[in-house]
C-alpha cells in the first residue's frame, strides 16, 4: 500500500501499488482531470503519482 494522504502527520488514504501504477499509464496517455466532492483544503492533502501531480 502507498500512502495517497496525510492528515495531522499521520497517514489518512492509501492506494496499491498497482493502482498506483495504473493512475501513472492513465497520466501518460491523456490529461488527468481529478473529480471529487472534496473541500479544496482536503484535497490538497492527497499526494497523486509524480506524473498525475504534473510533475517531471
Amino acid at each position: 500500500m502507498v500512502v495517497s494522504e496525510v492528515y495531522n502527520a499521520a497517514p489518512l488514504s492509501f492506494m496499491t501499488r498497482a493502482a498506483e501504477d495504473l493512475l501513472a499509464g492513465i497520466v501518460e496517455r491523456s490529461h488527468f482531470v481529478p473529480v471529487t466532492t472534496r473541500t479544496q483544503a482536503q484535497f490538497a492533502r492527497v499526494r497523486l503519482p509524480a506524473a498525475a501531480a504534473g510533475m517531471p
